[in-house]
């Protein structure tokens, strides 16, 4: 990307749980552009897939919210904004999902007692996903997918998280990384290993579509 830096960036945090049965009914997104322009907003993170993991353009891979009343929020967003000169990131929940998690069990992180909820701490909040399943492959094709369908400028990835995950994949992993699964250091290590090389398999998906946008690993460390 060109050296272009925003003055003045909106995060549009949305995520909608399954049962709102109207989502985007009333959405204009002419006025929605119009309005950002006239607070002199020039960056906008938009929902391409929330915490639920209900995407909000029509993805032949993920689950598009079953409330949507838009076909394409999106990518309505995308082009009214670029019409008014505002750049836009696609944002992803990386670190949860909270549909593919029921889905797929298998791609939900296992702590050292054998939990995908950690109730004491959290009750049922959320459960995590783990980057080394099924899961990375899963987000990797929908964040391929929103960049062959939009010609966003930038990539948000939220709630990457270091903590440590003991389902079958991350033990066999451990050990074959000369790693004790016992040792929970060594917990925490091999899930920053797993969680660099998803940040690397993005770095290169975007240079492979011959995209030069802005990349933001939230959880991370800014380097």
């Amino acid at each position: 990307m060109d050296r272009w830096f925003a003055k003045r960036a909106i995060h549009l945090d949305f995520h909608t749980m399954p049962g709102v049965y109207d989502v985007g009914i009333e959405f204009d997104p002419e006025e929605f552009a119009e309005t950002l322009l006239k607070a002199s907003v020039d960056y906008i993170t938009v929902f391409a897939k929330c915490n639920l993991g209900f995407a909000y353009y029509p993805t032949k891979i993920g689950i598009v919210h079953p409330g949507l009343k838009r076909k394409d929020l999106l990518g309505d967003m995308v082009y009214a904004c670029h019409k008014k000169g505002i750049r836009v990131s696609a944002y992803f929940n990386a670190g949860l999902d909270h549909e593919h998690a029921a889905l797929h069990r298998e791609w939900c992180k296992v702590n050292k007692n054998g939990q995908v909820f950690e109730v004491d701490k959290m009750g049922y909040f959320f459960r995590k996903m783990c980057l080394n399943t099924g899961y990375r492959e899963h987000l990797l094709n929908m964040i391929g997918e929103v960049l062959d369908m939009y010609p966003v400028d930038g990539i948000f990835l939220d709630c990457l998280n270091f903590y440590p995950c003991y389902g079958i994949e991350c033990i066999e992993g451990m050990r074959k990384s000369g790693m004790d699964p016992f040792n929970e250091k060594h917990g925490w290590d091999f899930c920053f290993m797993i969680t660099e090389k998803f940040v690397d398999e993005v770095k290169n998906l975007v240079r492979g579509k011959n995209k030069n946008i802005l990349l933001y690993f939230n959880g991370l460390h800014y380097r």
